[in-house]
């Protein structure tokens, strides 16, 4: 298992969150979302062999969120 942070920004509000939430719990592989928009991160734990960061950048990006760095 690995656990990684991601930046993110650009949420306007639960309805927003419970989207980004529910987009990477669909990605294979993951085991744990946690979305802090106050602080503007995502910590995730995933099965490395199953998903890689692409995988969730791209589900951030796909819910309407920009990724940050």
């Amino acid at each position: 298992m690995t656990r990684e942070t991601i930046r993110i920004r650009k949420g306007t509000g639960p309805k927003d969150t419970d989207k980004l939430h529910h987009a990477l719990g669909r990605v294979w592989g993951v085991r744990a979302v946690d979305i802090n928009e106050p602080v503007g991160e995502v910590i995730l734990t995933f099965d490395e062999k199953a998903a890689s960061l692409q995988d969730f950048h791209q589900a951030i990006r796909e819910s309407g969120w920009e990724v940050e760095g």
